[in-house]
This record gives structure tokens, sequence and C-alpha cells, in this order.
């Protein structure tokens, strides 16, 4: 072919415009999937991120709220951190792998902690990214204001023995966590105690003069229990007896008069009930001449009075008579009374006044 006519047809061919369409898809195909994967990947990784920080803020928090429980960071306040990340890190959400997290207590009472993880690609893969990789730094601590901290401690003889050892051990594991939450040299936290009991020896301020007599009050109003009587009673007030005897209206054989005698076994017989009158009828036999059966019959009638026995406790404020104090005698508070007696009228009582 002359060179001439290889010349013509290479300038028809770059002319002509025809079937240009599949070419510049094929040339474009490639940075379009660069645009579509790096919008699909980018969005996981920040996805990714995102829940990797929350987790690590997460995790820190808890380590430093259980460090302020003992003043250390240890294995157990490192375990605690792990399981509040492991709780807000959701790894198969989005495929995490190499998740790493770790903590360590800094200075002032900060704990400090890294957190990191990859993911594999979904579509850069096709151009060599096959993952990505990400890291996260976190930190907590605990800041204190100027403070006052005022304990009221129970020393009364109810706390003997090892709930003295623990409330004492408590004060002590307060203090120290607060001591390690103070960063700032210029805050001041102030302590008080007050001890709290339920008495207050006086007597040498009374024997003395240095307070007056007047200064002790004869009652007051204390918390107490109250018995309550409203279980009726009925107790025999008096009594009165009328003998009688009765013969028979029929004429009677031996056994026939001894029945009668007994009352055909129903002997003795009662009527009436409490808080009425009652009335017990006694039969015997008293005499037989011939047919004539005659009995011995006794009529007692019994009047009871309502009175009113204890029924259960009740909790409620009741006036003490604390005068004895003032010549350092004995307050009863507590009664020791049985409660087995009876009151004419139903209603509360305080057992150390019947």
């Amino acid at each position: 072919m002359k060179q001439s006519t290889i010349r013509k047809l290479i300038a028809t061919l770059s002319s002509d415009q025809q079937g240009n369409v599949l070419p510049i898809f094929a040339a474009a195909i490639i940075p379009l999937l660069a645009m579509v994967g790096g919008g699909v990947d980018a969005s996981r990784g920040y996805l990714t991120k995102t829940q990797l920080q929350n987790a690590c803020d997460a995790g820190v928090l808890a380590g430093r709220r259980a460090m302020a429980k003992t003043g250390t960071y240890e294995n157990s306040e490192r375990a605690k951190a792990m399981r509040m990340f492991d709780a807000n890190f959701d790894a198969a959400v989005v495929e995490a792998q190499d998740v790493n997290f770790v903590t360590q207590a800094g200075e002032e009472g900060k704990v400090f902690g890294t957190a990191s993880t990859t993911i594999p690609t979904v579509l850069m893969k096709i151009f060599g990214t096959e993952t990505m990789s990400f890291s996260v730094e976190c930190m907590a601590e605990l800041q204190i204001t100027n403070s006052d901290v005022m304990f009221v401690l129970d020393v009364t003889g109810s706390m003997a023995g090892t709930r003295i050892t623990g409330l004492r051990q408590a004060v002590r594991d307060f203090h120290t966590t607060i001591t390690s939450s103070v960063t700032d040299d210029e805050v001041r936290i102030r302590y008080g105690f007050v001890p709290y009991s339920i008495t207050v020896n006086a007597r040498r301020l009374l024997s003395t003069g240095q307070m007056p007599m007047d200064y002790i009050a004869n009652q007051v109003p204390y918390q107490s229990r109250m018995a309550v009587f409203d279980t009726p009673v009925y107790i025999a007030s008096g009594s009165s007896t009328q003998d009688s005897v009765q013969t028979s209206p029929d004429s009677l054989n031996r056994n026939q008069c001894d029945a009668y005698g007994d009352n055909y076994g129903s002997n003795p017989v009662d009527t009436g009930s409490a808080p009425g009158t009652t009335t017990r009828t006694t039969y015997s036999f008293h005499s037989r001449s011939g047919g004539t059966c005659r009995r011995n019959v006794r009529v007692v009638s019994t009047n009871y009075d309502t009175v009113y026995q204890y029924s259960y406790w009740r909790y409620a404020q009741s006036t003490l008579d604390v005068s004895a104090l003032k010549s350092f005698g004995p307050v009863q508070f507590v009664s020791n009374v049985a409660s087995n007696g009876y009151v004419p009228t139903a209603g509360m009582y305080d057992l150390r006044t019947l």
C-alpha cells in the first residue's frame, strides 16, 4: 500500500466519530469506582472512628470512677474500664479486627486511654487499599472545687464490733477518694465530725452548778411504743344463786326417777352469753316416795364487766417523765411491764403508767 494511501486512511479514521461511547465509558469506569468506593469506605471509617472514640471515652470514665473508690489504678480498675469499652464498641458492625484498648493512670488522678482497630475496605481494595487503621486517645479526671464535708457518725452501742470498724474504714476510704481527686493546689477540702449519740452526760455540769437544774425539762416527747388494748374480755362481776326442789308431774319408777334427777342427761344447762347475764342450772336427785319423784334445782346467774386486753404495739410519740434526771435517777424508756393486764376502755396506753 502506498504511503499516501495509508496517510489518507488514518486521516479518515481520525475524523470518524462513530462508536466512541464504549471507549469513553471504559476510560471513565475506573475513576467512577474510585469515587464510589472512596465514599463507601470513608463513611465506614467515620462510623468506626466515632464509635471507637465514644467507647474509649466511656472506658476511661469507668476506670476513673473505679479508681475513685480505691484510690489506686490496678488490674481491677483496668478490667472495669475494659468492660465498659467492650460494651460501647460493637466490632461486628464494621467488621473490626485487632481491637486494642489500653489504659493507664497519669499524674494528678488522671486516667489515659488509647484505642485502635483495623477494618477491611469494601471497594477500595480494588485499588490496592485492603484495610484502614484507626487510633484514638482519651482521658478522664475528677475535678473538685472548694468543699466542706461534715460527717455525722453513729457511735452508739449498736455500732459495737464490726459495724464501728466498717464505719472507720468507710471514712478512710472517702478521705482517700477525695484526696486523690484534688488536682489543684488551690482547692481546699475541709472536714468536720459530729459524733451522734442518744444520750449526753451532764452530771458534772449539774452537780457543780454550772448548769441550772431548771435547764432539764420535767417532761419530754419521745418516739416510743404504745400498747393498743382493743381485744374485749368479759370478767364475771357478780353472781346470785337460787335453790329449789321440783316434783315430777308424773308417777315415776326408780330408774325413771334417777333419770329425772339428772335431767335426763342434760345436766348442767347453760343459757345466755357474755357480756349479757349467763345462767347455769344444775340438777340432782332429791327423793322418791311411791311414784312421787323430786329433784334439787340450783340456778346460778352471773353478770359480766367488759374489759380490754393487749392486742399489739403501735409506735408513736409519747410524753416521758424525765424529772428523775435532776436527781441523777434513771428514766425508763422501754417498759418491761407484762402486757397481759386489762383496761376498762379500749385505746392506746403507755404501759409504764398502768
